[in-house]
């Protein structure tokens, strides 16, 4: 009953307004721009709505408060590992596609240059890399921050709340599997407006619609065993933070020929690039159904209202 409220709210919230983006061609402009936050929220606006309806207490089925240094751990793992996965997957993409390497980023300071109508008409070559090279610097060290907003609702949503309700009914490994994949399937409307993969590319929009099932279902084990080791979806939160931030640094590096097939390319959303993500995702499936990714025992109990009842005594005859 709950997982399906959860589920139909939702899609109402955040299907209803992409569905009306697109009914009015909003797909690319400003009004798009202000309703995206919106809709990365709806998850956590669907689990308000849900405890409201159902009248459950808050913290009831609710993977969000921190637990201690466990969770500070899990959360640095989550803040560093998307940049190792993804500068391994970038490296293998560069080493089997060397002439597709543009080290000097000569072709992204000349796109910025067009773009800019002169504006870094001042700024040598090297000056402009320098910048672009901070910019990478910087996206490590403070990549969450920069979409905290949007994957707090997300993760709330997903992993906060539904993937908890999943684990109370089937075995871990089925529940990341069915949270991952609704989680893509949530995302289709986007891809069919050009997230991910634009829409030029062979088959659109059903490969594309098949390749973001992948890949939520790969990046869902990931942030779901970060939730399931310490009972709190925001070492998941930061993750999902850092992959959305960094994901497009190796892109600074290609030359533009080879930016045209969006299925091969350094980014996680594609098979080479994300082939890190993928075999992480392998392993972590792997010890999900040989059922070794045991869950923190709560440092506090689930509702602020439970109390440990006394067992009764018999009523003497």
């Amino acid at each position: 009953m709950k997982e399906k409220a959860f589920i139909g709210y939702t899609f109402l919230i955040s299907w209803g307004i992409e569905i009306a983006l697109m009914a009015t061609g909003h797909t690319k402009d400003g009004m798009f721009d202000l309703l995206y936050p919106l809709i990365m929220l709806a998850p956590a606006l669907a689990v308000l709505i849900t405890k409201y309806t159902v009248k459950e207490p808050l913290w009831v089925h609710f993977w969000l408060r921190p637990d201690g240094r466990k969770t500070m751990r899990y959360t640095l793992l989550g803040w560093i590992g998307p940049f190792i996965l993804i500068l391994l997957g970038g490296a293998l993409y560069f080493i089997w596609f060397r002439d597709a390497f543009d080290w000097k980023m000569s072709e992204q300071i000349q796109y910025l240059r067009d773009g800019m109508d002169g504006g870094l008409k001042e700024f040598t070559d090297e000056a402009v890399r320098e910048k672009l090279m901070l910019q990478i610097v910087l996206n490590v060290l403070f990549a969450p921050l920069y979409n905290l907003f949007t994957c707090v609702g997300e993760e709330v949503g997903w992993r906060g709340y539904f993937l908890n309700m999943l684990c109370e009914k089937h075995p871990k490994w089925r529940a990341v599997l069915i949270n991952g994949l609704t989680w893509g399937i949530w995302y289709f409307p986007l891809v069919m407006q050009g997230m991910f993969y634009g829409k030029s590319y062979p088959g659109y929009p059903v490969t594309g619609c098949l390749a973001v099932l992948v890949y939520c279902v790969a990046l869902g084990s990931i942030y779901s065993f970060l939730t399931l080791k310490t009972n709190s979806c925001i070492p998941a939160i930061f993750a999902n933070a850092c992959f959305a931030s960094m994901n497009g640094m190796w892109l600074l590096f290609m030359k533009g020929q080879s930016r045209a097939d969006v299925f091969v390319n350094p980014t996680i959303t594609s098979p080479v690039g994300g082939w890190a993500v993928l075999a992480v995702a392998a392993v972590i499936f792997v010890f999900l159904v040989k059922d070794r990714v045991q869950p923190a025992e709560p440092a506090f109990p689930v509702n602020k209202r439970q109390v440990v009842q006394k067992p009764k005594k018999e009523k003497k005859e």
